[in-house]
């Protein structure tokens, strides 16, 4: 009886623990406005009020970092964020940052659920507690200002449905719905096509993927050149994280620089196939071989996004994180921290000292947050060594707890 009764205290304490992981996020969502892209957001509402969508997609320029790079969807969004945030008289980062909080939700209740489909309660609700508290997730869903986190959640949903629930319509309507919040998932896609093994996964799959050209089709029958320049062939800016990094600190060197000037364009102009590459090769063997689920195939599509990405911002760091949860709980907690430590400083470098609290990024990001940067760009290399590693030695996919 006293054993219960432990058990049964320490499943509240862990609730009241997940919980609190919830507060903290509602806490820093309601006293910050978040990073630069929450005036971004809002003057790119306000030109799409003022003007149209179309007008501001013809506007993009390349070497010109504000301009306009989302799906249309997002772009009406934050013109809906604008008008609720003007009725209301809130201000337009606590509007703004709803489908990043929707996001965050859905992706504790699908992690929740799916590691209790697998162990029972007690993985489902380790799994709530350590989400709760991921650093990583915390900081780009509450604080950053972008719909990043949103995207993740789909893309976790998406593997979820066909992977768990084999529902492998709905899976492709996520996965078109993760499209359409940012065109960072079209990593994905390659990997998943492959993995669909037999014409009864694989057609409705792709029924449901189709569906995520409807919310672009009116401004590609208005100006498709400037819709594939804004979005589709938009790159960040360097940054100091991965090999763009090593690459551009190296070009001092007298003896070398040449030849890595030249290594660094070769690398900027291959970059994009690599991150496509790398994952349908690993899905390839995968559908020959059996021994990866989606789970991991979207797992590996998004380490090597951040492994090899030409461009990079903060907030693509959340990408990987409801993914690796579901791939590994322990993996994910080491990412989400190590991660969650690299862009906390960023943000902490760049605060204006005021609440609302503003991290304003004014150039590449200052030390000490780089050493993080790298050691966590380190740790994500590994994660994809141990995936293959794993599915190298199994006959068919597994996931387990650890």
């Amino acid at each position: 009886m006293k054993y219960v009764l432990t058990r049964i205290a320490a499943k509240r304490a862990l609730i009241a623990l997940a919980f609190l992981g919830v507060l903290v996020r509602l806490l820093l969502w309601l006293v910050s406005k978040g990073s630069n892209d929450a005036g971004i957001w809002e003057s790119h509402a306000r030109r799409i009020h003022e003007h149209s969508l179309t007008w501001i997609y013809g506007q993009f320029r390349p070497e010109n970092n504000t301009n306009f790079n989302h799906p249309p969807l997002m772009g009406y969004w934050s013109e809906c964020a604008l008008a609720v945030a003007n009725g209301l008289g809130l201000p337009f980062a606590i509007v703004m940052k709803l489908p990043g909080l929707a996001g965050e939700a859905g992706s504790l209740y699908v992690l929740w659920k799916l590691w209790k489909e697998r162990g029972g309660a007690d993985p489902g609700l380790s799994a709530l507690v350590l989400y709760s508290w991921s650093l990583v997730s915390i900081l780009v869903g509450s604080y950053h200002c972008n719909t990043d986190a949103l995207c993740a959640f789909l893309c976790l949903l998406s593997a979820y449905l066909s992977e768990s629930k084999g529902k492998y319509f709905w899976s492709g309507v996520a996965l078109a719905a993760a499209l359409n919040v940012k065109i960072v998932p079209v990593c994905l896609v390659p990997a998943a096509l492959v993995l669909c093994r037999r014409l009864r996964v694989l057609a409705p799959f792709c029924l449901g993927l189709v569906l995520v050209i409807v919310p672009f089709v009116p401004t590609l029958l208005t100006c498709p050149e400037d819709l594939i320049r804004s979005v589709v062939q938009y790159t960040p800016r360097v940054e100091n994280w991965g090999i763009p990094y090593v690459l551009g600190n190296s070009l001092g060197n007298a003896m070398l620089g040449s030849s890595l000037r030249k290594l660094m364009a070769w690398y900027m102009s291959v970059a994009k196939y690599l991150i496509l590459a790398l994952p349908l090769a690993a899905a390839l063997s995968a559908r020959l071989w059996r021994r990866l689920d989606l789970y991991e195939v979207y797992t590996l599509s998004y380490a090597c996004f951040l492994i090899l990405a030409p461009g990079f911002s903060v907030q693509y760091t959340v990408f990987l994180c409801p993914v690796l949860f579901a791939v590994n709980l322990r993996w994910g907690t080491y990412y989400s921290l190590l991660a969650g430590l690299f862009i906390g400083l960023v943000y902490l470098s760049w605060w204006n000292g005021t609440i609302p609290a503003e991290s304003i990024f004014r150039a590449q990001f200052p030390m000490p947050a780089p050493f993080f940067g790298v050691i966590a760009w380190a740790f994500t290399v590994g994660i994809v060594w141990r995936i293959l590693r794993a599915g190298w030695k199994r006959r068919h996919p597994l996931c387990q707890p650890e």
